[in-house]
């Protein structure tokens, strides 16, 4: 038998670095991170708003936007058909930036960047944790039930 497999429940336990939840504290962690979800989710939508208002999608040769994919950066760059034959996803670099010439521009894109950059971080790190709990929820679930079955 290994090392592992061999230890009782609370030695392996004081091996991980994360403290044990029980399946009602995983639905109740969820259950916070699904509400801080949406709130993130919604100051998404408030900072697209926030640049449309600040720079016009004409006016501009990329745009920020909101992607609802399963990569978990929810804010992307993206370059704008009106100043490109085709709309794909950009890095914010110097050679975008060249096209702010505005030192108040430049500043405003700058603090739009770090928002981003900001929210994405936060919300992958919810969006993540909750696939992970929902995981773990799910297979502590169907081990519960192995286990009924096995002690018949």
């Amino acid at each position: 038998m290994s090392h592992l497999v061999s230890l009782s429940t609370r030695d392996w336990r004081k091996q991980l670095k994360f403290p044990h939840v029980t399946i009602s504290e995983a639905k109740l962690k969820l259950f916070d991170l699904e509400n801080e979800k949406e709130r993130l989710k919604d100051l998404t939508v408030t900072l697209v708003e926030e640049w449309k208002r600040n720079f016009p999608r004409a006016s501009v040769p990329i745009y920020l936007t909101r992607v609802s994919d399963k990569s978990l950066t929810t804010l992307r760059w993206k370059r704008s058909k009106t100043h490109n034959e085709k709309a794909s996803q950009v890095i914010l670099d110097s050679s975008t930036m060249d096209y702010f010439h505005i030192a108040e521009h430049r500043k405003l894109v700058y603090k739009f960047e770090s928002l981003r950059l900001d929210l994405n971080y936060q919300l992958s790190i919810v969006l993540y944790t909750i696939q992970r709990l929902d995981a773990y929820i799910s297979g502590s679930n169907v081990l519960s039930v192995l286990r009924n079955a096995t002690d018949d």
